[in-house]
């Protein structure tokens, strides 16, 4: 199944890639690029990421540090 239309990024893809180490929906997005344009699919990444890690652990959406360029443009505010 086509999970990401922008990409044509398939389910298949992205379980093989939680299975490879990818552990948010912004490592996917990263890894494969779906989610990267108009960002629709990324609550289906979150649910096929959650099924595969099992009802008790958590999906993390956003990267838990801040990106290179976050925070230069954090710094140039200042």
């Amino acid at each position: 199944m086509i999970v990401c239309h922008c990409t044509g990024v398939t389910d298949t893809t992205v379980t093989q890639l939680i299975q490879d180490g990818a552990a948010t929906v912004t490592e996917i997005t990263r890894r494969c690029g779906a989610g990267r344009c108009c960002a629709a699919c990324r609550e289906e990444l979150a649910a096929i990421l959650a099924s595969a890690r099992g009802p008790t652990e958590s999906v993390q959406t956003m990267p838990a540090q801040p990106d290179a360029r976050s925070v230069l443009i954090a710094s140039a505010a200042v």
